[in-house]
């Protein structure tokens, strides 16, 4: 049965003797090949971030193949209905997402400092209805509220609490979406943690009947990801309940400590290493089961190199590429829209995932998390190699040197490298 597949599958993970070889399973329902799977977080409705440049990066989004867009469906309570300069420029943002073919999640919340949406009830429920006769066909996806188990705006509000808070207004929404458009997806709140006892708190009061996709955040090291997976599989046996699972934000900011310090050091904010983590967090994702990941976000404002939420973009303020651009850029081309979901064995401490792409090329990338590690391939073909970036590798030897920046292999549908006694042809 599947529940004990996971068993194992945790045990293998945090064994200290753990086995060879471990096999990454997908832990939810998905698809067996991936369907428009690249998004990243803007900041399209906000005048002082990412409205005035939308056009701009639309086209470096779709430049790098990105198909998904996430973006705030905000109204802070000093606006009202009767002013039409905050819906004119939500209007702009989903009609030029729409033109240029993008998919649109949109983050439904009422409210700034410390306040929520059931602060304001009636509010939410008017802006709700005004957006849903807008775009009820133009938002496919909408996502119930940004991080609502962040409690730190407010020490008396408990976890519990928000619960009873939350609830009845996700089951409205919820309602309300499915009356206007029942094919319209509706994602849970992003969880910004998934230990807290959030998700338990939200399985024991049925709130799982009113929304269609888990969705979560992450901003850890990739290679920790699949322990918060296995925490929500967990959760979702122990309650007896099912759903997909997204990633609607994850990413590194690479801003600079104004006084570095040992501790702060060891975080690595470094575009390298901004670089590095991305294909990385893709390819375990799809591994596990995850059917969408966005990156958050797409453009650094930058208005202080000191000020981390102003880094974490794959591009500058200006729109000059950062090296995750490329990395992103590169990994879509080669796992693009319709290729098989990657497999993933893990030996020790060297990644190997594999997969099929549309145009039955297989595609190896490997890598290791930290260090450097020499493997000896036995290659059966004549594969291409490529850098993270995509660049050209002149690999002479069966002798490869792995390092967390990817290297992937790239042959016919036959190609085998010997590893792990792989010869499965169709990845």
């Amino acid at each position: 049965m599947r529940k004990y597949c996971y068993l194992f599958l945790f045990l293998c993970f945090c064994s200290a003797c753990s086995a060879q070889i471990e096999m990454a399973i997908p832990l939810f329902p998905c698809k067996e090949r991936l369907a428009n799977p690249y998004g990243v977080c803007t900041h399209f409705t906000q005048t002082f971030w990412d409205q005035p440049y939308q056009d701009t990066m639309i086209k470096a989004i779709q430049h790098a193949n990105i198909t998904n867009v996430r973006f705030d469906l905000w109204m802070p309570y000093s606006e009202r209905l009767k002013d039409n300069k905050l819906l004119s420029i939500i209007n702009g943002a989903v009609q030029k997402n729409k033109k240029a073919g993008l998919e649109q999640l949109g983050i439904l919340f009422v409210g700034w400092k410390g306040q929520r949406a059931w602060d304001k009830k009636q509010a939410y429920i008017e802006f709700l209805d005004t957006l849903l006769e807008r775009y009820k066909n133009d938002i496919p996806y909408w996502e119930v509220m940004n991080e609502v188990n962040e409690t730190r705006y407010s020490d008396s509000i408990s976890i519990d609490s928000t619960i009873l808070r939350y609830m009845p207004l996700l089951q409205l929404t919820y309602n309300k979406i499915k009356e206007v458009n029942s094919s319209i997806l509706v994602t849970s709140t992003g969880f910004n943690d998934v230990y807290d006892g959030f998700i338990d708190a939200l399985s024991r009061s049925k709130c799982v009947d009113y929304f269609d996709i888990l969705n979560f955040h992450v901003y850890d090291k990739p290679e920790k990801l699949p322990k918060r997976l296995i925490k929500i599989r967990g959760l979702m046996d122990k309650y007896q309940w099912e759903k997909p699972v997204w990633i609607s934000e994850c990413g590194m900011s690479t801003y600079l400590e104004k006084e570095p310090s040992l501790f702060s050091m060891l975080d690595g904010f470094k575009e390298e290493e901004q670089a590095y983590r991305i294909p990385r967090m893709y390819i375990i994702s799809f591994a596990y089961g995850i059917d969408k990941v966005f990156t958050f976000s797409m453009r650094s404002r930058e208005t202080s190199k000191y000020n981390k939420e102003d880094h974490f973009g794959i591009t500058h303020a200006d729109f000059t590429p950062k090296p995750a651009y490329n990395a992103f850029k590169t990994l879509i081309e080669l796992c693009p829209d319709g290729s098989l979901r990657p497999t993933l064995k893990i030996r020790g401490d060297v990644y190997i995932a594999k997969w099929k792409r549309p145009d039955n090329k297989a595609v190896y990338a490997l890598w290791t998390p930290k260090g450097e590690k020499i493997v000896d391939l036995k290659i059966k073909g004549k594969p291409r190699f490529y850098d993270i970036y995509g660049n050209s590798l002149n690999v002479e030897s069966n002798t490869i040197t792995l390092s967390p920046s990817i290297i992937y292999i790239v042959g016919d549908r036959k190609l085998d490298l010997g590893l792990d006694n792989d010869n499965n042809d169709d990845a």
